[in-house]
């Protein structure tokens, strides 16, 4: 069992190396606690200092700031994840009804202005604001070309989908919206969405 200066010098050694995290602080001292004592336990000759010194290179062999840097790098990446699921999710949904929505009205079936409605809610509030937090979390890892195909997509989709919107409640300014939407999408998103296929499947050929 530690005394209360060998707990006290673990957590103060911990402490000027100024963790952001508290939990990740919490851990690493019980883990670096619990392994000195194992290792006093099982050695009867080895000393506190000796032994949190071994403890400590083989838990942080590079030191606690490395851990916390991993750590940030690890939970960053589990977030940006399900912002991408989040973002194909929204993307297929307001894909799938703004099909439905060609097909009801092509038949002149019923409720086609509810399917409408439906996909501007899914673009708007679902591909738009997720788009853009994506964008946000991932802006240092992407190329030139991958933001710009980003702002291409976000500003077709608003537009596209305020449009719409627009037309179905026969507001001014719907077929401004909606075509400047489509220029966007036509001149913007999809030339840069192919020249990046074509790049990768000339690369791996």
């Amino acid at each position: 069992m530690l005394s209360d200066a060998e707990f006290e010098r673990i957590e103060a050694d911990l402490l000027a190396n100024s963790l952001q995290m508290k939990a990740l602080h919490h851990e690493l001292l019980d883990h670096l606690c619990c392994s000195v004592e194992d290792l006093m336990r099982s050695n009867k000759q080895l000393m506190f200092e000796e032994a949190y010194q071994i403890a400590k290179i083989k838990l942080c062999p590079s030191g606690p700031q490395q851990i916390e840097n991993e750590t940030i790098k690890l939970l960053y990446f589990q977030k940006t994840i399900k912002m991408n699921k989040k973002l194909y999710f929204f993307g297929f949904l307001a894909s799938v009804l703004i099909s439905l929505t060609f097909v009801f009205r092509q038949l002149h079936w019923p409720g086609a202005n509810v399917v409408s409605l439906s996909a501007c809610a899914a673009l708007i509030l679902g591909v738009v604001p997720t788009g853009i937090m994506v964008a946000y979390h991932s802006r240092d890892r992407f190329a030139s070309l991958d933001k710009w195909r980003f702002v291409f997509g976000l500003l077709a989709a608003f537009l596209v989908g305020v449009g719409q919107f627009f037309k179905v409640m026969h507001w001014p300014t719907a077929n401004m919206s909606f075509l400047l939407g489509m220029l966007f999408f036509t001149l913007g998103f999809v030339p840069i969405l192919f020249y990046q296929l074509y790049k990768r499947a000339a690369q791996t050929a």
